[in-house]
């Protein structure tokens, strides 16, 4: 029977069982120089990169969501489908409203004129962009951020420092004192 624990084997009325000592010793060893139980070896170094890369980039990724150059995947793909729903439910309602008005039309041209109508009303309604109002929020803060800075007054900045005035200097007095 062979032990994975940290501990090594039992030991027995004549001591040690060899093999299992032996393979405990083993693996301790291994442990000890980074590998692990089923034989990779890991760099604590190249693992440690790693991970400080892997932490930079998530950082990176965040800092460029809150200045607003990005959106997260999945509330671009929410958004696109509310949109294309709408979208869809909004043309499919066309005909239904377009019709009693283009049955009263005399001419084709007037009722192409009343269809192209309420097309473009449906695009208008369907013309958002879809941002969130947290995207937008930050979108206009970098905005603000970035705006040009005030034309110059004329007026002098700053000022001159004050004289400084020397005082009479005391001597230090005794620790009895």
């Amino acid at each position: 029977m062979q032990s994975r624990t940290a501990d090594p084997p039992a030991k027995g009325a004549n001591g040690y069982p060899p093999r299992e000592y032996g393979e405990w010793l083993k693996r301790r060893h291994l442990r000890g120089m980074g590998v692990s139980v089923d034989g990779v070896v890991y760099d604590y170094e190249k693992e440690r990169a790693r991970l400080t890369k892997a932490q930079a980039d998530r950082t990176e990724l965040e800092a460029a969501e809150l200045r607003g150059e990005m959106v997260r995947s999945d509330w671009v793909i929410e958004e696109w489908g509310r949109m294309l729903g709408a979208m869809r439910m909004r043309l499919l309602s066309i005909p239904t409203k377009a019709a009693p008005r283009v049955r009263g039309a005399l001419t084709d041209e007037a009722a192409a004129k009343l269809i192209e109508a309420e097309v473009l009303e449906a695009l208008g309604e369907l013309s958002d962009d879809g941002l969130d109002s947290r995207t937008r929020a930050r979108q206009e803060r970098k905005q603000e951020h970035y705006s040009p800075a005030a034309s110059p007054d004329g007026k002098p900045v700053g000022g001159r420092l004050p004289e400084v005035v020397p005082r009479k200097r005391r001597r230090a007095g005794s620790v009895a004192d």
